[in-house]
């Protein structure tokens, strides 16, 4: 993924040298989320739009990561805690991308990493289903809230 800074600079091969944890990581987050993304077809369910929407960020992970470090695009895919693919870094970068893909594909800003996320005994960031599933529950309670 190429970020403005590295266009600018006319730097891609910086670009694509860059690990995916560097100070400027967020930034350019923030930077690729206000870009517009499509807005997918409401026939889709909400689960099954959430799950590409973090099919969509791991597709984004995996074009930074070296080849042996792939997250394969899974339900059952490890993400964090026990044989997980993300440091704790990576984790947090993880979540805000899924938090912005989000707010781009539903126009509803959810916070993942929060007190109830914290407390359950289970992580919700243990898998991409666990993860999924958590996010449909986030986007329930706030339609729940607004009606």
């Amino acid at each position: 993924m190429l970020i403005a800074s590295d266009v600018a600079n006319n730097s891609t091969s910086a670009a694509m040298n860059r690990p995916l944890a560097t100070k400027h990581y967020l930034q350019n987050r923030i930077v690729c989320a206000r870009m517009a993304v499509p807005q997918r077809s409401t026939n889709v369910s909400t689960s099954d739009r959430v799950v590409q929407c973090i099919y969509d960020v791991l597709d984004e992970f995996n074009a930074e990561l070296p080849l042996g470090l792939k997250l394969a695009k899974s339900a059952d895919s490890v993400l964090y805690g026990e044989n997980g693919q993300l440091d704790s870094i990576n984790l947090v970068h993880l979540i805000v991308a899924v938090e912005e893909r989000v707010e781009s594909e539903f126009g509803v800003a959810v916070t993942l990493a929060d007190e109830r996320a914290m407390s359950m005994r289970n992580s919700p960031f243990a898998t991409v289903a666990s993860l999924s599933e958590y996010v449909s529950s986030l986007l329930e309670t706030e339609a729940t809230a607004s009606q």
